[in-house]
């Protein structure tokens, strides 16, 4: 008995779901034992959860802190993680960049709750709490590109929900907030060293994957004449009131 192991600890929430659910199949006091494995993995995905919420925050915190209205129910204090996409984004303009059109350049963002008590406030009123990042997808911030053979031109700025079924709604809850994401956003073009993580395991940071596979490798510098100071620039000219929900 002494070399009998115990339950690996390493092992994925998913991968006790998976057994959970072909024991619940067999029936009979497998059933039991399904029910301890489920309780098992919803436990690691809550532990799993905390350490990547704090985590987040060591990454995160240093980038402002935000107040978000939270479905109308809470405004609580936010770190903010902008996830670029950039496959899609990629995707979409190898499609369309012979033409005129408009394209999206967005951010997904997570909402990274700044304390314990915003944390369990939070989970405790979005209609889904989904926290396994270590935070809530809350949001999208997004501008529109007007592309032109050989230009372009920055058209909107604007914050919207990721998904409000799942969230019951997020919006910035003052100016003040605004203007902070606004001059993130701004210094996500405008400086090379502010070290803004990429979110991908190729490059650290955003500037230098943005520069190198977006301007240079897509060819968004050679088609359009694009540059990181001028998207810069061009957010500069907008209003952080744009970022707030207008009733």
């Amino acid at each position: 008995m002494k070399h009998l192991k115990k339950f690996n600890e390493e092992l994925k929430p998913s991968t006790y779901r998976r057994a959970a659910s072909k024991l619940k199949k067999m029936g009979g006091f497998n059933v039991d034992r399904a029910k301890d494995l489920t309780d098992w993995a919803d436990k690691r995905e809550a532990d799993d959860s905390i350490i990547k919420w704090k985590k987040n925050i060591e990454e995160f915190s240093k980038f402002g802190k935000f107040k978000l209205n939270i479905a109308n129910k809470f405004i609580g204090e936010f770190y903010l993680d902008l996830s670029f996409d950039r496959d899609s984004f990629l995707d979409e303009y190898e499609s369309i960049r012979d033409g005129n059109c408009e394209i999206r350049l967005g951010f997904f963002v997570g909402a990274i709750p700044a304390d314990e008590e915003t944390r369990i406030k939070t989970l405790e009123t979005v209609p889904e709490d989904d926290f396994g990042n270590g935070f809530i997808w809350s949001n999208i911030l997004s501008f529109g590109i007007t592309i032109d053979p050989g230009s372009y031109e920055i058209s909107d700025l604007s914050f919207e929900d990721y998904d409000d079924t799942l969230t019951g709604g997020v919006e910035l809850a003052d100016r003040a907030s605004a203007g902070r994401l606004r001059s993130l956003l701004v210094s996500l073009f405008e400086n090379p060293n502010l070290n803004y993580p990429s979110g991908y395991n190729d490059f650290d940071y955003f500037y230098d994957m943005f520069e190198t596979l977006i301007l240079a490798g897509a060819g968004l510098s050679s088609d359009l004449g694009m540059s990181m100071e001028q998207l810069a620039e061009y957010v500069k000219k907008f209003s952080a009131s744009e970022l707030i929900t207008k009733k």
